[in-house]
């Protein structure tokens, strides 16, 4: 935005307005102008929003000016300029977004902190999850230069916690409208996503399923080196489900240390059995 004044008192080179000094009665009047403009840009923006215009990101552009400041207040600036300003385009439905438009305060932006490619994948799981309301894909790097801190973004944690809410598979599939056989390669892709932006986040969330479809912590789960369904349902007959504490067949994950092998469930159903036998002669 441009903003113009035949009042405003310039500079002597006439590039500029003086804003710094709080006595002066030349910079006192341009500061006057600058403030009554910002009204003037709110009732532009509020006859654009109710037009078919788009790409209104062009016009939210609220970052302090870089001015000398020999002759610009920073803080009178941010006060009663950016701050203003912020405050009423957080309420404006200037964002397009795949059901039509939001305000920047109820729109989740992707988190500028990431890479442009990263953007686009986080972006891409959280539409697949509809729990956030995003501005179309065309316009996410546009907004990345727009936005401050105080809007609303998408991370690594939201996404965490919003695949963490679909709790098993079963609902993960519904709510991508995709068949649990479709639902893996997606999931594989995500949980990939999250481990190489938080290892911690990766490890510590219940967000992996496990061989009955429920999703449970990396750090709870084994990987599978029994192979044997057979031995598992024995196990199951015995008392111990080994589908909980498995990960997922079609799962894969890189780095997980922690196996159960045949030896292992072996093991557990003899001490099972061992248990059962003694303390059935323990009551005869």
């Amino acid at each position: 935005m441009v903003v113009n004044s035949f009042f405003f008192n310039p500079l002597t080179e006439r590039d500029g307005i003086w804003l710094k000094g709080s006595t002066d009665n030349e910079v006192l009047e341009n500061q006057d102008i600058l403030k009554r403009s910002v009204e003037l840009y709110k009732k532009l923006i509020d006859s654009i929003s109710e037009q078919n215009l788009s790409d209104l990101y062009n016009l939210a552009t609220t970052k302090v000016p870089a001015i000398d400041g020999k002759y610009f207040e920073r803080t009178w600036y941010i006060e009663n300029i950016q701050e203003p300003l912020r405050a009423f385009l957080k309420k404006s439905k200037i964002v397009e977004t795949i059901d039509g438009r939001g305000s920047i305060e109820e729109v989740y932006f992707p988190d500028t902190d990431f890479l442009k490619e990263d953007r686009e994948k986080i972006w891409q799981f959280s539409s697949d999850l509809k729990v956030n309301k995003l501005p179309i894909k065309e316009h996410i790097q546009k907004w990345a230069n727009v936005i401050w801190d105080g809007c609303s973004k998408v991370d690594i944690n939201d996404l965490v916690t919003d695949l963490k809410d679909k709790k098993n598979i079963s609902n993960l599939a519904k709510t991508l409208g995709i068949d649990e056989a479709e639902v893996f390669d997606w999931l594989n892709h995500c949980l990939k996503f999250i481990s190489e932006k938080s290892t911690k986040l990766f490890n510590e969330s219940e967000i992996i399923p496990n061989q009955n479809g429920d999703f449970k912590a990396c750090k709870e789960l084994f990987l599978d080196e029994i192979e044997d369904e057979k031995l598992k349902g024995i196990a199951k007959l015995v008392g111990h489900d080994f589908h909980e504490e498995l990960v997922h067949k079609n799962i894969f994950l890189e780095h997980n240390p922690n196996k159960k092998s045949i030896n292992d469930i072996a093991s557990v159903i003899t001490c099972l059995i061992n248990d059962e036998n003694n303390t059935k002669n323990s009551t005869s």
